[in-house]
């Protein structure tokens, strides 16, 4: 109980990674090595006199001329783009590849393992065994951020009840493949149509994708015994995933620019600061219920192409390519339970890109054909102020309870599936997180807004974070009581009780009175203006890599070779003297203990190891064995059972002098080692026809007079992508990359040519 007392967003004490050290420092000599190529390929462009720009500019207003060019400058306008993993080779400077080598001597020198940790023994324990279970489901609550630990029978129960409704419809069979092949034919007429770039042709493209899962979060302020769930489609690498993105960025703007949007709790206080209402005006909020799946299909594709209708600035042919891809999200939204499929047919899923927008855009329509509309505008002359975040509206009436509840009432009458809850109040409402009230001088006063089921979520300053990180937690609670709170009386009173939720996460007094004192003499007028976005700096350079027990000791290494890469000419012209380092979190108790994807019971293999499948010309070659030893000295155990006829496996070839080679194969093992035999037979033959030689080849001709026979194998790993599928072949590559470096068989003590990092660009 203690540790889950911690809260999901507790960091345990890690174990660094030499891999993952590894892998960012490659990416890292990956950036510098770009800096580099494209500095040399500036320079290969040859000058452009004044006479050539004049010509230039003359095509230039040419084309602007022509409807073909009007075209295709709006094809490029969502700027997205498949992201590269292009990586120059290190021949383009010796000093990044010795300062590559040096950087990673020196930080397989380094200690990784814990010094000491924040989890007692006993906690310790209790992660595992919590990692173990599999006959519940550990999530946080919807609202709260409360730990529920949820018995499998209840959470299958809300599931199905959920999934059994008019909103979803079962699948007997995997759409994947179909679906696949609909999407791509639409995205490849739409750029022979020139609607959309190259680039983003190869951003929308799908190959191998991965199939969406439904989970749900706990609705416990609604029923702490049986909470209902709220349906969550979690869709990273599934079919919609990219042209979600893309409608959501060609349609953002028009959210925006509706009257009554709000983009956050600063926006909603900017917009009532300072407000001066009548005598007895009430305070309004409604909530839309379960508004994303409640959307028709028909209706919410109507309201959007309102929009794109009215917008002078987009193409008609553009705009019904939009509406065509929505179309296709909203009609494919397909997803994996309990490894069963089904469609969605009713709304959207919360977890698409562009849900919040389709949302808000229904909502805008509705707000301007029937909210304010001519047939209520006896109505809404009472509204003053009408303001919403997504399904969540706040507004002023000054008029009778009556006429109020008449309006709210024929609100609740409609044809578009909407229904709404209502708060009503003259003295206080809670939108958000605020509690909106009036005083007694008819003047809107916020205060800071609490669940009665909130728990202290506050990160634990024993959390595994950067300790300014840490520090600025509480500094930035106070900053945002400050901001919430319109009278220093209730900032004050509010900031007594937070202090003893922080000291109770473990913050010192003085940590506590230093923040409290910065949000005391901060001008709350600032607090509610909008701050300047960021510009990105292209001439910093930065050490990205995962915060550990010996990060300190990375940023010593780095930044001491860090004049090694100033030896090359070209690089010293460009790039900083320092460079900066940014951390990402390691894994909290969240990533250790939740899961989107329901699986129940795990099968377990009856035996683990490699063995001889016994009816091949590989038997003979397989080394039996279910365990290993790294480069560390650690043992490694071969979690899957694997045979000759296993496919999708990471596996290891050993020759007679110990040499190892990390391969994957998508084939059955048999075939990939007979392949390798193969080309060490053929191996004398193909160098004297000069032909290239794998590292295999090469060594069993040079050392072991080409002949096969004493070869070895074993299975490291079967990797299996499970029901939902995905591209089998980069995960292979990851892991094969992993394996690699984890066994040290990149030569020359071992067969691997090199570890292949870009996949894990991709």
């Amino acid at each position: 109980m203690s540790l889950l007392m911690k809260g999901l967003s507790f960091c345990p004490t890690p174990q660094g990674d030499y891999f993952e050290l590894e892998k960012d420092l490659n990416l890292f000599c990956r950036k510098i090595l770009l800096k580099k190529y494209f500095k040399k390929d500036k320079l290969r462009e040859p000058d452009i006199v004044d006479k050539d720009k004049e010509i230039l500019g003359v095509l230039e207003s040419l084309l602007d001329e022509s409807d073909l060019d009007q075209k295709f400058q709006k094809a490029n306008r969502s700027g997205l783009k498949k992201k590269s993993d292009f990586t120059p080779g290190y021949g383009i400077s010796n000093y990044v590849s010795v300062f590559r080598d040096m950087a990673s001597d020196a930080l397989l020198k380094l200690n990784h393992k814990r010094q000491s940790d924040n989890l007692s023994k006993a906690e310790r324990q209790a992660l595992k065994e919590l990692k173990s279970w599999e006959d519940v489901q550990i999530k946080p609550s919807d609202k709260g951020g409360n730990v529920v630990i949820w018995d499998n029978d209840m959470y299958i129960l809300e599931a199905k009840r959920q999934l059994h409704s008019d909103t979803y419809k079962r699948l007997y069979g995997n759409p994947t493949e179909g679906f696949v092949a609909i999407h791509n034919n639409l995205i490849n007429d739409a750029f022979r149509d020139l609607l959309i770039s190259e680039q983003e042709k190869s951003f929308l493209l799908v190959d191998n994708p991965r199939v969406a899962t439904f989970y749900l979060l706990p609705k416990i302020h609604k029923n702490k015994v049986k909470p209902p769930g709220r349906p969550i489609v979690s869709g990273n690498g599934n079919l919609t995933e990219n042209t979600s993105k893309y409608v959501d960025c060609l349609l953002r703007k028009y959210v925006t620019a509706l009257p009554s949007f709000v983009r956050d709790t600063m926006e909603v206080l900017a917009r009532l600061n300072g407000t001066h209402v009548m005598k007895g005006t009430y305070l309004v909020t409604l909530d839309v219920e379960a508004l994303y799946t409640s959307i028709r299909h028909k209706d919410g594709i109507e309201a959007v192409k309102y929009f794109l209708d009215i917008d002078p600035s987009i193409n008609p042919d553009l705009g019904h390519f939009i509406i065509k891809m929505l179309s296709f999200i909203l009609h494919h939204n397909y997803f994996v339970f309990n490894n069963v499929f089904y469609l969605q047919i009713q709304g959207t899923a919360m977890g698409t890109s562009c849900a919040p927008t389709y949302a808000n855009l229904f909502l805008g329509k509705w707000e301007q054909d029937v909210v304010f509309g001519d047939d209520l505008s006896f109505f809404t002359n009472y509204i003053p102020l009408w303001i919403r975040y997504i399904d969540d509206i706040l507004f002023l009436w000054e008029g009778p309870l009556n006429l109020l509840n008449d309006f709210i009432t024929i609100l609740n009458t409609n044809s578009l599936n909407i229904r709404l809850t209502q708060n009503i109040s003259q003295n206080m409402v809670s939108f958000l997180d605020l509690t909106i009230g009036i005083d007694e001088k008819s003047n809107i006063t916020t205060d800071l807004y609490r669940k009665e089921t909130a728990t202290n979520t506050i990160l634990h300053f024993e959390s595994y974070h950067k300790n300014t990180v840490k520090r600025s937690v509480p500094t930035g609670e106070f900053l945002r009581l400050r901001r919430n709170c319109t009278s220093f009386e209730t900032f004050r009173l509010r900031s007594e009780q937070l202090k003893t939720r922080l000291k109770d996460r473990g913050y010192s007094n003085k940590i506590l009175k230093q923040a409290y004192h910065r949000a005391l003499t901060t001008n709350r007028d600032n607090l509610l203006k909008t701050k300047p976005v960021k510009t990105h700096d292209d001439q910093q350079l930065r050490f990205i890599t995962t915060y550990g027990p010996q990060t300190y000791k990375v940023q010593q290494v780095i930044q001491e070779l860090w004049p090694v890469i100033h030896q090359d000419a070209d690089l010293r012209s460009i790039l900083p003297e320092t460079i900066s380092f940014c951390y990402r979190r390691c894994q909290n108790l969240g990533d250790h203990l939740t899961r989107s994807h329901f699986t129940g019971r795990k099968r377990q293999p009856p035996v683990k190891g490699t063995f001889r499948c016994g009816s091949c010309v590989s038997c003979s070659m397989v080394k039996n064995q279910d365990s290993f030893t790294d480069r560390f000295g650690n043992l490694q155990h071969v979690n899957d059972y694997i045979n000759c006829k296993t496919s999708n496996v990471i596996y290891c070839i050993e020759c007679p002098c110990d040499r190892k080679y990390v391969g994957m194969t998508t084939q059955r093992l048999n075939k990939r080692i007979q392949k390798h035999v193969s080309t060490i037979n053929m191996a004398k033959e193909d160098r004297q026809k000069n032909k290239i030689l794998s590292t295999v080849a090469s060594h069993f001709l040079t050392y072991h007079n080409g002949n096969p026979e004493k070869l070895q194998f074993w299975g490291i790993e079967h990797v299996s992508l499970g029901i939902r599928g995905g591209n089998i072949s980069e995960f292979l590559l990851k892991r094969e990359s992993k394996w690699i470096y984890t066994l040290n068989t990149l030569a020359p003590t071992g067969l691997n040519e090199k570890i292949d990092f870009s996949t894990f660009l991709r």
